[in-house]
């Protein structure tokens, strides 16, 4: 499922309504799904992240896994794609917490992956 990471104010309007025209012992559930997708997308945003897509897949415990695929803009120097992406490659594995555009130490509050496919709710 593609995640709008830029969604018209109409839209978001539209879905407020019909938030707030929910029976009352179902609006808070709704109410916190829209605060946990504006959360995300805020967080996605903030991290210059140009498209995600969020799956859901069965798991081996008839349970469910999610997986998450982003796709972000980062700054690179030099001029040769190829050794740009090596030298990010080299940082990331260096020093895994650490955000390579900015230097900062970074910690998500999205799942741990328990392999790279696939990462538990939780």
């Amino acid at each position: 499922m593609p995640l709008d990471l830029d969604p018209p104010i109409e839209k978001l309007t539209a879905l407020v309504n019909d938030i707030l025209a929910l029976p009352e012992e179902t609006r808070g559930e709704a109410e916190r799904v829209l605060r946990l997708y504006a959360g995300v997308v805020t967080a996605l945003n903030f991290h210059d992240v140009q498209g995600c897509a969020i799956g859901v897949h069965p798991d081996d415990e008839c349970g469910f896994a999610q997986s998450v695929l982003t796709f972000s803009t980062v700054s690179a120097s030099g001029v040769n794609a190829t050794l740009a992406l090596a030298d990010l490659a080299v940082a990331a594995a260096q020093e895994p917490d650490k955000d390579a555009a900015s230097g900062a130490s970074v910690r998500h509050g999205l799942p741990r992956c328990r392999d790279s496919q696939h990462c538990r709710a939780g």
